[in-house]
């Protein structure tokens, strides 16, 4: 992840310092995040499909299963993938975040602290509408994501 994007996570969720934060993924993007903010941000884990619960990059990595019971404010995804649409299943009202600031799981982000954030109309005001849904890998093995 570089010192560009690490700089626009602070400035999209600065606003949430003080949450409980899950992040969903253990990849390089997670493992920045977590050396760089883990001081200054409730970071209170790592979600993933993949991995077996231990411990990685100092945090503890959970299941699915136990994203009740977490009980995090928020979910930012830090790594797109087939699974993400399972995650947005499963979030009921849990918040859920791409690194962008786009929420994923409603339709508004009027209410969390990042309206205005996402896509801009024509007068340069943000409409707080998400952006992207989670995307699907496509099957031609490029590194494009199309839209579900």
């Amino acid at each position: 992840m570089t010192e560009n994007r690490l700089a626009q996570f602070e400035e999209k969720f600065s606003a949430f310092q003080e949450k409980r934060i899950l992040l969903y993924g253990v990849g390089e993007n997670a493992k920045a995040i977590v050396e760089r903010y883990d001081d200054s941000y409730r970071l209170i884990g790592l979600l993933s499909f993949n991995h077996a619960p231990s411990i990685l990059y100092g945090k503890h990595t959970f299941g699915i299963e136990d994203l009740e019971g977490l009980a995090p404010d928020l979910v930012i995804v830090t790594e797109m993938d087939q699974k993400c649409s399972k995650l947005l299943a499963s979030s009921g009202n849990i918040p859920v975040y791409d690194l962008n600031g786009s929420r994923l799981n409603h339709e508004t982000a009027e209410d969390d602290g990042l309206a205005g954030r996402n896509e801009k109309n024509s007068s340069g005001q943000g409409s707080g509408k998400r952006q992207y849904p989670c995307p699907q890998k496509r099957n031609d093995r490029t590194d494009r994501f199309t839209e579900k």
